[in-house]
């Protein structure tokens, strides 16, 4: 969460300064949520969608939670997750605006 300070000002700006570092790499984008676009709840734990080069391998969920962390493999709940995360990229800003 980019609006909670921990650590005071000096580690906020080195943290926001390897992430705008980050997101000049090639295999990464970096969008930010804004506040007043989350909609939905249930957000804010790390979520991962796994997806394999080889067609024989499905893809899988990786979330982490407070019990543990649960992989999810199952067609249909990994649907439910890809959709989730399909709402949180349409809702954020785009990689230039969040650059800014």
């Amino acid at each position: 969460m980019l609006y909670r300070q921990v650590g005071g000002p000096a580690v906020t700006r080195q943290q926001l300064t390897a992430l705008a570092e980050i997101a000049t790499w090639p295999n990464v984008t970096v969008q930010v949520l804004p506040v007043h676009r989350r909609r939905q709840r249930g957000h804010g734990r790390p979520l991962v969608i796994l997806a394999f080069p080889d067609p024989e391998d499905p893809p899988v969920a990786y979330v982490e939670g407070l019990m543990g962390d649960v992989y999810v493999e199952a067609a249909e709940e990994v649907d439910r997750f890809t959709l989730a995360w399909t709402h949180l990229v349409t809702q954020a800003l785009d990689p230039p605006e969040s650059a800014q």
